[in-house]
C-alpha cells in the first residue's frame, strides 16, 4: 500500500535519506506551476501597465488638439457696450481657458445679430493689455460660444474683467499737440520784437530875434 506522497517526503527528509524520484518530480512540478503563475501575474500586469499608458497619452493628445473645456477656465466679468445690448446681445461672463492665449463668450441673442466686434482686456488697475476682433452672429432667440484668440504676448492671467463693443467704435487717440515748452528749436519761429522809440533829447537851439 502506497504511502501518502508528503508522508513520504517528511519521512525521508528526518531521516537525511534521499528522497524518491517520485517525490523529486512532485516538488519539481510543484515549482514549475507556481512559476508559471508568476510569469502570468506579471504578464497581467504589464498589459494593465501599459494598456493605462496608452490611454493617458490618448487622453492627453485629445486634450490639446480640442478647444479649451468650460471646466479647465477661470471666469472673468464682461462689460457688454450699450449700443450692442440694445441690438439683442447678452452676454454674461468670459471663460479665460488655463495656459492659452484664448477668451470664451457664451452669447445668447434676442434679435438677429451679425456684428464685427472688439474684445478688450483690462487689468486690476484698468490698464488694458490687450484685444481681440472677430465677428460674431447668432439667430433670433438662440446662442453659442464664441472664442476671441489673443496675441501671444498678452498677459491672460493678469485680466481682470472685459469689455466689448463694436468694431467701428474703437480709434486710434489722435496724438496730442506738443507743449510749446518741449517743442524742438526747429519747430518754433523767431519773431523780431521791434525795439521801443527814445525820446529825442537834444535841445534845440533858442532863436534870436
Amino acid at each position: 500500500k502506497s504511502q501518502p506522497l508528503f508522508g513520504v517526503i517528511y519521512r525521508e527528509a528526518t531521516r537525511g535519506n534521499a528522497l524518491p524520484k517520485r517525490a523529486l518530480r512532485f516538488l519539481s512540478e510543484r515549482r514549475r506551476i507556481r512559476a508559471m503563475k508568476t510569469k502570468s501575474i506579471l504578464l497581467l500586469l504589464g498589459a494593465v501597465i501599459i494598456a493605462g499608458v496608452v490611454v493617458f497619452a490618448f487622453t492627453t493628445c485629445e486634450e490639446k488638439t480640442t478647444a479649451p473645456s468650460v471646466e479647465d477656465s477661470n471666469v472673468r466679468e464682461i462689460t457688454v457696450a450699450e449700443d450692442l445690448r440694445d441690438e439683442g446681445l447678452r452676454i454674461d461672463r468670459v471663460l479665460v481657458a488655463r495656459g492659452k492665449k484664448v477668451a470664451t463668450v457664451y452669447a445668447r441673442y434676442l434679435d438677429t445679430f451679425s456684428e464685427s466686434v472688439i474684445l478688450q482686456a483690462f487689468d486690476r488697475t484698468g490698464k488694458e493689455i490687450g484685444r481681440s476682433k472677430r465677428t460674431i452672429s447668432g439667430d433670433v432667440d438662440g446662442a453659442n460660444y464664441c472664442d476671441f484668440d489673443f496675441d501671444a504676448r498678452v498677459p491672460m492671467k493678469s485680466a481682470s474683467y472685459f469689455m466689448l463693443v463694436r468694431a467701428e467704435a474703437v480709434s486710434v487717440p489722435a496724438t496730442p499737440p506738443v507743449p510749446a515748452e518741449t517743442a524742438s528749436p526747429d519747430g518754433l519761429v523767431e519773431t523780431t520784437v521791434p525795439a521801443a522809440a527814445t525820446p529825442d533829447t537834444t535841445e534845440t537851439p533858442a532863436q534870436t530875434e
